[in-house]
C-alpha cells in the first residue's frame, strides 16, 4: 500500500516539474519573439493561403502596397514615397471598412465587408493579392489586385483589380457589383477629383459611361491616386458616382444624387468617395464572370500614367468584333 502511495507522489511530482518546464520554454519564447512562429507552425501553407486570425496582410511593390484586413475582408492601397513613407490613398478609418463592396441578387444586397454572414479568405502570392468573399449558398466575390508597371520605363505603379463573381446557387440569379472606394487625398485640397480632361470636380456628379471622362484622380501635394474605367479590357459600368461618402452608402442601390451639392452632408463633412456600379449579370448556377479596372499611382508631385498600359491592350469590344469577322470570312485555297 505504501509502495502505491510513494509511486502516486513521484509521479504528482514528476508531471509538475513537466509543467514548469513547459511554461519556462513558452515564456522564453514569447521574450525572443518567437512564440507565433512555434504556435502556428502547423498553421503554415505553402501555396499562398493566410490565416485569417492575423491582424494585417500586407504586399509591397515598387510604389505599390496593398493591405488587408483577413477578418473583415476590408483592405486599403497605398502609394510610397522616395522616402519609403506610406501613404494612404483610401481611408483608415474603422479599419478600412468605409471602403467596401456590395453584391445584389434579386433579391436582397449583401455587404461584402465586415459582415457576419460573409466567410473570408486571403491568397497572397508574389504579384497579387486576393481577397475572398463567399456567401454560403448564394455566390463567391474574388478581389484579386495584381501589380503591373504603367510603362517598362515605370517600377511597379499600378494595379489591375479584377472582381471575379461565381454563382454558388442551384438556380440561375441576377448578380450586380458595387464598389465604394472612400478617397482621401483630394479632401486635403480645394478639388477632390480630376477628370481625364483635367477637369476638376467640386460638387457630387454622377456618369452613366466613362467613355468621355476615361478616368478619375484624387491627388494632393504628396501622392496621386488614378482610377481607370475606360479603354482596355476594362469592364463598362453602368453608373459611376463622385459623392459623399453617407449619399453612397445609404440603403439605395443606386445613389440619391444631387448635381449642385458638395462634398458635404448634415453627417458627414468633406468626406468623398467614388461609388461605381457594373452592370447586372444573369449567371447559371457555378457560372463566373469577371470586373476589371485599374488603379494607377505615383508620389512626390508626379502624375500618374496608368492610361499608357490600359489603352496599350486590345479592347473586348475590339477583340470579340475580330473574332466574329474572323469566323464569318470563308479560307480560300
Amino acid at each position: 500500500m505504501k509502495k502505491n502511495i510513494y509511486s502516486c507522489i513521484f509521479l504528482i511530482f514528476f508531471l509538475f516539474l513537466n509543467s514548469c518546464k513547459s511554461s519556462d520554454t513558452k515564456k522564453n519564447l514569447e521574450e525572443n519573439g518567437n512564440l507565433s512562429s512555434v504556435e502556428n507552425n502547423d498553421k503554415k501553407n505553402y501555396v499562398g493561403w493566410i490565416d485569417t486570425s492575423k491582424k494585417e496582410i500586407e504586399l509591397s511593390k515598387g510604389i505599390v502596397q496593398v493591405k488587408v484586413k483577413p477578418n473583415l475582408g476590408s483592405f486599403n492601397i497605398c502609394a510610397i514615397n522616395k522616402k519609403d513613407k506610406c501613404i494612404p490613398l483610401l481611408s483608415t478609418s474603422n479599419e478600412y471598412t468605409s471602403t467596401n463592396l456590395q453584391i445584389k441578387t434579386e433579391k436582397k444586397v449583401y455587404k461584402l465587408v465586415s459582415d457576419s454572414n460573409v466567410n473570408y479568405s486571403l491568397l497572397k502570392n508574389d504579384n497579387s493579392m486576393t481577397v475572398i468573399y463567399d456567401i454560403p449558398k448564394i455566390c463567391e466575390v474574388k478581389a484579386n489586385f495584381k501589380f503591373l508597371h504603367s510603362s517598362s520605363e515605370n517600377d511597379y505603379d499600378t494595379l489591375k483589380v479584377t472582381y471575379s463573381i461565381t454563382n454558388k446557387g442551384t438556380k440561375k440569379e441576377d448578380f450586380s457589383l458595387k464598389a465604394i472606394y472612400d478617397t482621401v487625398l483630394g479632401e486635403t485640397t480645394q478639388t477632390h477629383f480630376y477628370t481625364s480632361e483635367n477637369s476638376p470636380v467640386r460638387n457630387e456628379v454622377m456618369y452613366r459611361t466613362m467613355q468621355n471622362q476615361k478616368w478619375v484622380i484624387s491627388k494632393n501635394n504628396y501622392a496621386s491616386v488614378q482610377f481607370l474605367f475606360d479603354g482596355g479590357d476594362t469592364t463598362p459600368v453602368e453608373i459611376l458616382a463622385l459623392a459623399n461618402n453617407s449619399t453612397l452608402t445609404k440603403n439605395t442601390w443606386e445613389p440619391d444624387m444631387l448635381s449642385y451639392r458638395a462634398f458635404d452632408t448634415v453627417l458627414s463633412y468633406n468626406n468623398s468617395s467614388i461609388g461605381v456600379i457594373w452592370p447586372t449579370e444573369k449567371l447559371m448556377p457555378n457560372q463566373s464572370t469577371n470586373i476589371i479596372h485599374y488603379i494607377s499611382i505615383a508620389v512626390d508631385g508626379d502624375e500618374p500614367c496608368g492610361e499608357n498600359l490600359v489603352y496599350g491592350i486590345p479592347s473586348k469590344v475590339n477583340a470579340e468584333k475580330t473574332k466574329e469577322l474572323a469566323q464569318k470570312v470563308p479560307n480560300i485555297d
